[in-house]
C-alpha cells in the first residue's frame, strides 16, 4: 500500500479551513486508511481551539490512535467528548481502514475493516460544533500529537454512511 509518511516528531498537514469541514449539527462520517506500529497518534483534528483537540469544553471533532486501538470522538463544546474506541488493536503494522461517524447528535461510532467495533451515547445538550481553525492530520495540532506511520485516503463525508458502503469502502481498496 501507498500513503503519506509521518514519522511522529513533526510531520504533519493543514488544510485551510472550509465550510464543508465544519459539520454543525449534522450526522457525517470520517475515515482513513492507516498503518503504524505506535499506540498513539492523532490520524485528523479540527478543532475550534488554536491549541488543538481534546482539551475539554472545546468544540471539535478527532480521530486517532489510543492504547493502539482506534478511536473517534467529538464534543460539541458544553458537554464532555462522545468517544468511541474500538476494541480491535490496530498498532500491528498492518494496514486498516478507520470510519468514525456522528450518528446522532450526541452519538458516535467506530468501525475497523468495515466492522462496527463500539459506539458512544454522550450526555448533555446537543450544540453545534463550529470551528473555523484548520483541519490537521497527522497531529492534533502543530505541536503536539504526531502521528507516526502511514495516513492515506482520508475522507470527510457530510452524512452517516451505511455499514454496507463502510464495508464497501474497505473492500475497494484492500
Amino acid at each position: 500500500g501507498q500513503g503519506l509518511s509521518f514519522d511522529g516528531v513533526n510531520d504533519y498537514i493543514s488544510v485551510p479551513h472550509s465550510l464543508y469541514l465544519s459539520p454543525y449539527t449534522g450526522l457525517w462520517t470520517v475515515s482513513a486508511w492507516i498503518k503504524t506500529t505506535v499506540s498513539s497518534g492523532y490520524i485528523l483534528c479540527k478543532s475550534d481551539s488554536i491549541n488543538g483537540c481534546g482539551l475539554g469544553a472545546v468544540e471539535d471533532y478527532r480521530l486517532y490512535v489510543e492504547g493502539g486501538k482506534a478511536a473517534f470522538s467529538f464534543n460539541p463544546g458544553n458537554t464532555s467528548a462522545v468517544t468511541s474506541t474500538s476494541t480491535t488493536i490496530i498498532a500491528d503494522g498492518g494496514w486498516h481502514h478507520i470510519v468514525g461517524e456522528r450518528t446522532g447528535s450526541l452519538t458516535s461510532a467506530i468501525y475497523v475493516d468495515g466492522v462496527l467495533q463500539a459506539s458512544d451515547t454522550g450526555s448533555g445538550a446537543q450544540t453545534n460544533i463550529v470551528t473555523d481553525k484548520s483541519l490537521f492530520i497527522g497531529t492534533k495540532y502543530a505541536s503536539g500529537g504526531f502521528f507516526n506511520g502511514f495516513i492515506a485516503e482520508v475522507r470527510i463525508y457530510n452524512r452517516v454512511l451505511t455499514p454496507a458502503e463502510i464495508k464497501r469502502l474497505y473492500n475497494m481498496v484492500r
